[in-house]
């Protein structure tokens, strides 16, 4: 009975489907470490202590250029080596460890190279000799070799190049007939934001390969790595299989089965496939791979505040598998689709085994080549590549993903000898149990000769041996772990599959940014007069301070909600952000089409952008009476703000909060257009805008819930915030002082004008009335100084260089001056680190804002080995000429322009000298007054 068999369906069904894998699962086989024939694969660590310390061995010894790094890191962890590994490393190890700290020269590099040749076991070397014998033990095991080139990170167009020669050479051998690769090996430096132009950019690179695969009979696989490069990965390789010439290719396409997105992406990939197929073609390999993403997309997410980019759970990814291979071995999808599955998990592939021929499908098995057991079923294995010259760089890489495969990897179920089939009853037990017989194949080696090992079951959890319901085929007791684990993987798969990436921008507006909203969170009326109650009753626990008379049902938004979370005198263990309630907001997301479209919108009106010019004209003072009248405007409207409740003020700032989140692409545009931002820099800014507004709501209240104290707020404010943070710290500044019950007098830079003046115009749309916060574009030269010298004046926010402070408080002594000014950053490299990412980290962190931004990166300094690495300025190097430089509105720029030209050095030095003596001057007028 198919699953598309309407009457098919239902919990009897996926018993049925759950018994077949148990059963599938059982006729697989232990693979033995020396069953390919490598002289070193017996050597590899089978349990998930040795493999994990092989990881960190790898990372902080072999890893690092610098022998004294790695002799302390090998000194560190010799204390710590399990006794599972071969006596030959564990005596180098020993040996090398003790040694370390007082002889690192001889010590290193013989455990360098006992670390080599275990580690050689998960990659084949890739000089054309030893490749080819390599390839011919393969073979011998009947599994195909698909290859793929592993190599130091793909930084500059330099690198990207070689590797690109290095995978076409192996496309050229006769021996060699499958290949993968991801796309960033050979395209450097996408742009997220020119998804088209970027993906016409990676065909035209890659077309070549696939000619040559073509002419060789070679199989091309595109890996996507993670949730941000599946999109690319997918337009790249249908863009390149339209060329009419490469319709007779075989291709195909790996995508990660743990992205919530991949099951949209193979219902794409099954449509395009089956027209390719109709226009002559041949169809379309998708591999759906089930290793969790080795990229940094999580990180990034967490960032930028978007969606969990992977799934983590073994539970959600086992549902999530279902629910794809069912997609992928469809009717329908059969027509464009051959499926491939790449594991280790042996009951992940029995259970995807199941659904095919439930499906009448095919589904080949794709094994990485350390696998510790082998399929009932033809099958590939995955191998990776390398020269010699780059196992040190990869081989952290290597052992990590060794370390993940054993310890999430089950072992296979073990069959007692004489069990006679799966009738639930058992036969005679063996002599010795699996764990004894696992444990004796321990120690010092495994015998030569044997091709096969017994694998100690893994203690299995309650809801692992649940028994199926009456009336399915009888599982026997080894098998019943596997079929409950498949078991609750269908009737997951019934349910709704979750969320994906959903679009930033152009979206309703979520008006509670601060908090939930009460009702979306009541399940019956009264709940927020319960959660009150609650909050009272517990005030006599001490868990809670009592609740003031002041606190009632608040609004935000329009929508009632109660702050809760103030009551509460110890933290939460769910994280606040740093203020209770509190979360940043979302950045715009570049993976998302509707974000990009958005984005490319905003920045089509960049050249001809004319925000904030209006009010730039309005608010120019050019003589000391028009500032007095602002001052005094400021000031008279300072005194009843500053009387209201802290939870008033707190109400306005929410309602900026949302002001500036609804004018994100007028800020973006006039970050653009006046100060070169590029589109990702802008959009982050103006979240930290939009963050800073609601941080500040929800901190504002706690000046009112001192106990026995009154806060005085400050009259006027003026705020003078720095050119290259023209919103985001502008915006930081003005709503500090607000949420403190200060009026405002808002002078930005003078190249910063327009950015300043929207960012008025936002606050004042909020609320903010326009005489407390008054927008003022002065003439620094002839009017900087009797603003800040105004006796009107209260306090002063600036941002800027330090030379403009010491100017300040030179100008007025007893001025309160809160200044943050710039520096020096320094980013400093250790003999430890990892060169790969210290290099993308320099380039990321220089080249903010064209180096203009005062966090920019503008010394590097390189310690111990680093400073003599050939590889570190190899890759810095290329990196940074590969930077492309162009205009603000072109989505293909990595660097964007200058606000002003550059001063040459001279001019430059005499221009801080006469600021200097300028600054010395004042000083001196200032203490003769005195």
């Amino acid at each position: 009975m198919s699953i598309e068999d309407p009457r098919g369906t239902g919990f009897t069904l996926s018993c049925d489907i759950a018994a077949r894998a148990a059963e599938r699962a059982a006729g697989f086989v232990a693979r033995s470490p020396r069953a390919s024939g490598e002289t070193r694969r017996s050597e590899l660590a089978r349990d998930a202590a040795a493999a994990g310390f092989l990881a960190a061995v790898a990372d902080g010894v072999l890893r690092p250029e610098s022998t004294t790094a790695a002799a302390a890191t090998l000194h560190r962890l010799a204390g710590e080596i399990p006794a599972s590994l071969p006596w030959l490393v564990r005596g180098a190890l020993q040996i090398g460890g003790a040694v370390a700290p007082v002889l690192p020269a001889p010590a290193v590099p013989l455990v360098r190279r006992a670390l080599r040749d275990v580690l050689g076991g998960l990659v084949l070397d890739a000089r054309p000799d030893r490749l080819g014998a390599a390839l011919s033990a393969l073979a011998a095991q009947g599994a195909p070799a698909d290859v793929r080139l592993l190599g130091p990170a793909v930084l500059g167009e330099a690198a990207a190049r070689r590797r690109l020669d290095g995978i076409r050479t192996l496309v050229a051998r006769d021996d060699i007939t499958r290949v993968s690769l991801p796309v960033g090996d050979v395209v450097a430096g996408p742009s997220p934001w020119a998804f088209d132009a970027d993906v016409e950019r990676a065909a035209e690179r890659l077309l070549p390969l696939f000619v040559d695969a073509l002419a060789h009979d070679t199989h091309v696989t595109l890996v996507a790595q993670g949730r941000d490069d599946l999109d690319p990965t997918v337009a790249v390789l249908t863009r390149v299989l339209e060329e009419p010439r490469l319709r007779g290719l075989s291709a195909g396409i790996s995508v990660p089965v743990a992205v919530v997105e991949s099951l949209d992406a193979v219902r794409e990939l099954a449509a395009w496939g089956r027209q390719r197929v109709s226009d002559g073609g041949g169809r379309l390999t998708v591999r759906l791979d089930d290793a969790p993403p080795c990229t940094a997309d999580a990180v990034t997410a967490a960032r930028h505040g978007w969606s969990v980019p992977a799934l983590t759970g073994r539970d959600d990814i086992d549902a999530l598998t279902v629910r794809i291979v069912r997609e992928a071995s469809g009717a329908r999808a059969r027509d464009g689709l051959a499926v491939e599955f790449a594991t280790a998990d042996p009951e992940r592939a029995a259970l995807v085994l199941a659904l095919a021929d439930d499906a009448g499908s095919d589904v080949t098995l794709t094994l990485p080549t350390a696998a510790a057991w082998s399929p009932d079923a033809p099958h590939l294995v995955v191998a990776a590549v390398a020269h010699p010259d780059d196992l040190d760089v990869i081989a952290a890489r290597l052992a990590s993903a060794y370390a993940d495969l054993v310890a999430s990897a089950p072992p296979l179920p073990v069959m007692a000898p004489d069990t006679a089939g799966l009738d639930g009853t058992p036969g005679p037990q063996p002599d010795a149990s699996p764990s004894a017989q696992a444990a004796g194949a321990q120690g010092d080696g495994l015998d030569a000769d044997a091709d096969t090992i017994a694998a100690e079951p893994a203690p299995a959890a309650e809801a692992d041996t649940a028994p199926l319901d009456e009336g399915t085929r009888p599982i026997a007791p080894e098998n019943a772990a596997v079929a409950a684990r498949a078991q609750r993987a269908l009737v997951a798969a019934e349910a709704p599959a979750p969320a994906g990436r959903t679009p930033q921008r152009d979206v309703a507006a979520d008006r509670a940014i601060l908090r939930e909203r009460a009702d979306d969170d009541a399940v019956e009326p009264g709940l927020t007069q319960a959660v009150l109650g609650i909050a009272r009753e517990a005030a006599a626990s001490g868990d809670t301070s009592a609740l003031g008379s002041d606190v009632q049902q608040m609004l935000f938004g329009g929508q009632a909600f109660v702050d809760t979370a103030v009551f509460s005198v110890r933290e939460s263990a769910e994280l606040s952000g740093g203020a209770p309630g509190f979360r940043n907001v979302a950045d715009t997301d570049p993976t998302v089409p509707d974000d990009r479209a958005w984005a490319l919108a905003v920045l089509a009106r960049v050249a001809e952008s004319t925000a904030g010019d209006a009010t730039a004209a309005a608010g120019r003072v050019d003589d000391e009476a028009g500032l007095d009248a602002v001052v005094a405007r400021v000031r008279a409207a300072a005194e009843p703000w500053g009387a209201l409740a802290a939870a008033d003020r707190a109400a306005v700032l929410q309602s900026a909060a949302r002001a500036l989140a609804d004018r994100r692409g007028e800020l973006i545009e006039v970050l653009a257009s006046e100060g070169g931002a590029l589109v990702a820099e802008a959009d982050v800014e103006v979240s930290q805008a939009v963050d800073a507004a609601a941080y500040y709501a929800a901190t504002a209240k706690e000046l009112d819930r001192v106990p026995g104290a009154v806060f005085v707020p400050d009259r006027v404010t003026v705020v003078a915030p720095r050119w290259n943070a023209p919103v985001g710290l502008c915006a930081a500044e003005v709503l500090a002082a607000l949420g403190a019950g200060s009026g405002v007098v808002l002078t930005p830079s003078p190249r910063a004008r327009r950015a300043g003046a929207v960012v008025a115009e936002a606050l004042w749309a909020a609320g903010v009335p326009r005489d407390l916060l008054a927008y003022v574009d002065l003439n620094e030269e002839a009017s900087g100084r009797a603003l800040v010298v105004h006796p009107g004046v209260d306090r002063v926010l600036l941002a800027g260089a330090r030379t403009t402070a010491e100017r300040f408080a030179a100008w007025r002594p007893a001025l309160p001056l809160q200044a943050f000014t710039a520096g020096r950053n320094a980013v400093i490299v250790a003999p430890s680190a990892d060169l790969d990412e210290a290099v993308a980290d320099i380039v990321a962190g220089a080249f903010a804002r064209a180096g203009q931004a005062a966090t920019a990166a503008s010394l590097v300094i390189l310690v111990g080995a680093v400073a003599r690495s050939a590889r570190f300025t190899d890759q810095l190097k290329d990196a940074v000429s590969s930077l492309r430089v162009g205009p603000a509105d072109d989505p293909l720029s990595d660097v964007g322009p200058l606000v002003e030209e550059p001063r040459r050095r001279g001019a430059a030095c005499a221009h801080r000298a006469r600021r200097r003596r300028a600054v010395a001057g004042a000083a001196a007028r200032a203490g003769s007054r005195a």
